[in-house]
């Protein structure tokens, strides 16, 4: 399962944020591979993709950040085999 999320934090608690990802926060829990990570520093926002092998997954992942901002996360998938398999 391939998800989206988004991590927006308040610009006051930036240096926690840098922090926890200097001490390692930023590794991956057990089961979700980090595929893709962008960050907007001028909106205080990180998008990530992640791969899953279920939704337990993506919510111990998004638990460990929740008391440093907002997560959203979304399950997407891939465009090309969307549209291959509505085509038939």
């Amino acid at each position: 399962m391939l998800f989206l999320s988004v991590f927006t934090f308040n610009a006051k608690d930036h240096d926690a944020v840098i922090k926890r990802c200097a001490l390692g926060g930023k590794q991956e829990c057990e089961g979700v591979q980090v595929l893709l990570e962008h960050v907007d520093l001028s909106k205080h926002r990180v998008f990530r993709v992640t791969e899953v092998p279920d939704t337990k997954a993506i919510w111990k992942a998004n638990r460990a950040w929740n008391d440093l901002g907002e997560i959203e996360s979304v399950l997407v998938m891939e465009t090309e085999g969307v549209w291959r398999s509505l085509i038939g």
